[in-house]
């Protein structure tokens, strides 16, 4: 019911979708990284003074519904690039996907953050004390600040997806204006088919709609 990964309308309404979602671990991730800092200038288990520590709890929160997200995205995304490999290879296609995302991600997973905290603690002088703190929590908020790059992903993917959409229903237009010159029942049956497959008749922009409409097509935005 969200979209799909076949058709190009299905892949636009997944990455919309998606793309919604990873927002909303942005988001968490912001709660998360407020938490953070509001843990190094409390400097106490918390204003609350309830559940111990309501600092760590939030932050666990954050890391609980990112996670989430994550685990969410995954699989819709493997499916999505999937379908752009030819049958015969997909198998071997999503063993190397798999494999390729669990190599990089355990080799810069722990790589990575600790570069930026090590670079913290040569860069920024603060207290003895404090420094430990300050470079764990600049490490777990550069973990977290991925969740916005999500987001920039996911509407480059969706543009991408967007674009193909267009270009299918467009082409399923001129399918359907020759088929119409032809006059052969057949040629016009499967362009008609094509059509439906690409959602032409879901467009709700004036020019489709008039295009439609002379070509006999059902059109959403009336209702049919």
């Amino acid at each position: 019911k969200v979209g799909g990964y076949g058709a190009p309308p299905g892949v636009v309404k997944s990455l919309r979708f998606l793309k919604q979602a990873c927002l909303f671990a942005a988001l968490a991730s912001f709660w998360g990284i407020c938490c953070l800092f509001g843990k190094l200038w409390s400097k106490d288990h918390g204003y609350w003074r309830l559940w111990d520590d309501h600092w760590l709890w939030m932050i666990w929160g954050s890391i609980f519904l990112i996670y989430m997200v994550r685990n969410l995205c995954i699989p819709a995304l493997c499916c999505i690039n999937l379908e752009v490999v030819p049958v015969p290879m997909r198998s071997l296609a999503y063993g190397i996907q798999i494999s390729l995302r669990n190599i990089l991600g355990f080799a810069f997973g722990p790589f990575l953050p600790a570069v930026v905290m090590d670079l913290f603690g040569a860069i920024v002088h603060v207290d003895t004390g404090a420094k430990n703190d300050w470079q764990i929590c600049i490490g777990t908020g550069f973990v977290m600040l991925a969740a916005f790059f999500d987001v920039w992903i996911m509407q480059r993917a969706l543009a991408g997806a967007t674009r193909d959409l267009e270009s299918e229903q467009a082409k399923a237009l001129d399918k359907l204006q020759v088929a119409c010159k032809m006059q052969e029942v057949g040629a016009l049956e499967h362009a008609v088919v094509f059509a439906r497959f690409v959602d032409l008749h879901a467009r709700t922009d004036g020019h489709w709609h008039g295009q439609c409409d002379r070509l006999g097509l059902p059109s959403q935005q009336k209702g049919h």
